[in-house]
């Protein structure tokens, strides 16, 4: 992945980590999985596969949060890492079309 599409991703995490910051990780997956299937007209069974991929990003996220400073270079990594995981599994499970649709999204909300 090259480092412009990397530097992407991790902002598109760090964003949606920041606007879902007081909520479960349930609930978090749950407003993105309806914010992808909104944008994407995704059908139930695609929605549900979204919250899937984006619960495990958030349990994950607060794990991190809980066991690592923040700042720290561990903690970037290990954030840095998540974000990367979770756009290429998006991107498998989207496509390259509709990530890339789901992505320009993102931009102009941005």
């Amino acid at each position: 992945m090259s480092l412009t599409k990397s530097l992407f991703a991790l902002l598109i995490f760090i964003s949606t980590t920041v606007v879902c910051n007081a909520q479960s990780p349930e609930k978090k997956a749950q407003k993105m999985a309806d914010e992808v299937a909104e944008v994407l007209s995704l059908n139930e069974e695609d929605k549900k596969g979204i919250y899937e991929i984006q619960l495990v990003r958030f349990q994950e996220t607060r794990k991190i949060n809980q066991n690592h400073q923040k700042g720290t270079d561990e903690y970037k990594t290990l954030r840095k890492e998540l974000g990367n995981n979770t756009f290429r599994e998006m991107k498998q499970f989207l496509g390259p079309d509709r990530m890339k649709e789901w992505t320009q999204y993102k931009q102009s909300k941005n």
